[in-house]
């Protein structure tokens, strides 16, 4: 009779209805492992590596030429009033000014493809930095000094080699599943809109690119900021009740973000596939434009260029950028892809169709889109892999 009620008590796990209990050999495996295989790693750094070799190179800015506004009017060196701070930003905008206000209309059009995807992107990299319980304001810095192309394999390469196989057993905290659009939008999209309007008045186009500058920097900041808000207003008044209090911070603990989540992933990508269609039809439209001039015209990366034109430089330096990151995220997203498969979340059909659609998407819907698409994709697999088995 005792051993009947414990096998009553502990009843045996029963297998999973639909198609999961199929034995097909590509269907996920349902498994607590947590083994690292090392090999994958490896091919993904040995990938990464030669990206940040080439933009180590081809990651070029016309440093002598980085002394006036777009090479004809004085350039401004007084913003903060701290001097190490003013010459930073100086340069920065100097050489933002070739791309902005020079004589090249594809530099700028490049620009403008560019910026949804390097929005996209700090804006996963924020999300991914709460998830693990990390900042990554140092790595938005950096994006702004070295350059995207040459910041984003290494990113990679580090979140890569300190993956710990955990992804199931961690997820975002709902105040910056909430937050970081609106946080994306505030210090990031306006400054970068305010940024491409054209302005005859010098001064004031001074001082809106170099208030864009720290914008990946402050994405971080204004993401914690209205975080912490949130969180505060969903906790609303502490109630008088110890026992309702403690009912209240529990609900507020274990609230699932997945939704919330979806929402961000698919508003931000039918942002940046409306910013593709735009951009390109903008592009092709105008007489002055070619999709050649725009996102062609790539010298090799180890040749000896000639820098004597900074426009035609900082043109060349965007469109390296653009590639590197792009490289990178494909690679990485590959290794996403495998790191499912050996979680069990997806089977390896899948896996390949995901990496597929996401190559293809590059030029269907957009780099940014199909970077996003991709994350909303991941998570869903981690929730529905949390639903079948405790982890």
């Amino acid at each position: 009779m005792a051993r009947a009620r414990k096998t009553a008590a502990e009843p045996s796990p029963t297998p999973a209805k639909g198609p999961s209990a199929t034995t097909d050999t590509d269907t996920p495996k349902v498994s607590r492992a947590r083994s690292i295989n090392w090999t994958p790693r490896l091919v993904a750094v040995a990938l990464l590596t030669p990206i940040v070799v080439v933009a180590r190179h081809a990651l070029r800015v016309p440093k002598d030429s980085l002394n006036s506004f777009a090479g004809r009017y004085p350039l401004k060196t007084t913003y903060t009033g701290f001097k190490p701070i003013d010459g930073l930003l100086a340069k920065l905008v100097s050489a933002f000014s070739y791309l902005l206000a020079g004589d090249e209309p594809n530099a700028k059009a490049q620009l403008m493809y560019f910026a949804p995807l390097l929005g996209v992107t700090l804006m996963l990299w924020t999300i991914e930095g709460w998830r693990r319980g990390n900042r990554t304001s140092l790595y938005g810095i950096a994006v702004q000094i070295f350059g995207v192309g040459l910041v984003a394999p290494i990113y990679f390469i580090l979140s890569i080699l300190s993956d710990r196989g955990d992804a199931l057993e961690i997820v975002v905290p709902p105040q910056i599943a909430k937050s970081v659009f609106p946080a994306t939008i505030i210090s990031y999209a306006i400054p970068t809109f305010l940024m491409l309007v054209p302005t005859s008045d010098v001064e004031l186009q001074q001082n809106v690119i170099a208030s864009w500058q720290p914008s990946p920097l402050t994405l971080a900041v204004v993401t914690t900021f209205l975080g912490v808000v949130i969180k505060q207003a969903a906790s609303g008044t502490a109630p008088k009740n110890p026992m309702a209090k403690k009912t209240q911070e529990s609900a507020v603990s274990v609230e699932n973000p997945l939704s919330t989540l979806k929402f961000v992933y698919g508003l931000t990508f039918t942002v940046a596939f409306a910013c593709h269609v735009v951009i390109l039809g903008y592009i092709v439209t105008e007489p002055e434009l070619s999709l050649r001039g725009v996102f062609c015209n790539i010298p090799a990366p180890f040749a000896v260029w000639d820098l004597g034109n900074p426009v035609k430089t900082m043109g060349i330096f965007m469109r390296y950028d653009l590639l590197l990151l792009t490289a990178s995220i494909l690679v990485f997203l590959a290794y996403n892809a495998y790191d499912l498969v050996n979680l069990g979340c997806v089977g390896s059909s899948e896996a390949v169709k995901a990496v597929a659609y996401t190559a293809v998407g590059q030029v269907l819907v957009g780099p940014a889109a199909s970077y996003v698409g991709f994350w909303s994709w991941r998570e869903s697999a981690l929730a529905r892999k949390r639903l079948s088995v405790k982890v």
